[in-house]
């Protein structure tokens, strides 16, 4: 089969998906076969922290076939790598890990990757990465115990950590934890529709208000640098509204065009964030119509 019929058929014969989440940005993908055999895709993350907060360094991919590492021999390897490639698709819009790492064990399933990754935009492929001095050296430093050489390493073209790295603190006190991964590509998109340079304050979602000000859905901190979201009984787009308000007074600090306390409800600087708000939403709500629903 020729390269080009290969990448077209790879995203029409995908297998359905479930998939749940294990940990911050760890996720799982569980297929079944036409032969009944159970499929699981897993991404497994390496996160590190800094004064910025928590970030992605890079993704392992795992994939099995009735918990088995490896080829199914049953002639249907085009069908089940188009949902690996499907399953990635949906990861990498949620989570754009600066690294990938695929997995392999043999030859015919590392070409099939290799084939595979081609279709897999914004990211340039790597089959010989240890020659990368350094590709080498930053995986080195972003890994625990390493990787073999015989894995296949995408890196995302132009990553900047100090311009498109985003820090979002885990969800554990919202009600809303099932909407992290959305919340997490929401205020990246924010970050380059703003174009936002430094980095990002730590971001809090919480569903309880803490304090006297109880009227507010969230709140920018320049002097502790914090961002804090309201989500107690709240739709997803109304918090995601908040976010872009409080990221466009973000840029509004980082722009230094922010003096003294101008605040208060009516001053330009807030009619601006509202103004700003309310055109992200619509831009990310064009793209994205299930924040509506």
């Amino acid at each position: 089969m020729r390269a080009k019929d290969f990448l077209t058929e790879l995203w029409t014969q995908p297998y359905p998906l479930e998939s749940r989440a294990i940990g911050a940005a760890d996720r799982e993908y569980n297929f079944v076969t036409a032969d009944q055999r159970r499929g699981r895709i897993v991404f497994d993350s390496m996160l590190d922290s800094d004064q910025g907060g928590t970030h992605l360094l890079f993704v392992v991919v795992h994939f099995y076939i009735d918990d088995e590492f490896h080829d199914t021999g049953k002639g249907d390897a085009i069908k089940i790598f188009s949902t690996v490639a499907t399953a990635c698709k949906d990861y990498l819009k949620k989570f754009r890990p600066p690294i990938i790492v695929f997995e392999t064990e043999s030859r015919k399933k590392r070409n099939l990757y290799l084939r595979m990754t081609q279709a897999l935009g914004n990211y340039e492929i790597y089959p010989d990465w240890y020659k990368d001095r350094d590709l080498g050296q930053e995986i080195d430093n972003a890994s625990v115990n390493g990787i073999r050489e015989e894995m296949i390493v995408l890196r995302l073209k132009n990553y900047d950590p100090a311009k498109t790295r985003a820090y979002v603190e885990s969800l554990n006190e919202s009600t809303y934890q099932e909407h992290e991964a959305q919340l997490r590509d929401f205020v990246k998109w924010c970050v380059r529709k703003l174009k936002i340079r430094q980095a990002l304050p730590k971001i809090r979602f919480q569903d309880a208000k803490e304090g006297p000000d109880q009227h507010r859905t969230g709140y920018y901190d320049d002097n502790d640098d914090i961002m804090w979201v309201y989500t107690g009984n709240r739709n997803l787009i109304d918090i995601m509204r908040t976010v872009a308000h409080e990221l466009a007074h973000r840029k509004q600090h980082e722009d230094n065009r922010v003096h003294g306390d101008q605040s208060y409800p009516g001053s330009p600087m807030e009619q601006e964030a509202d103004v700003v708000a309310g055109y992200l939403m619509k831009l990310y709500g064009k793209k994205n119509p299930e924040i509506i629903e």
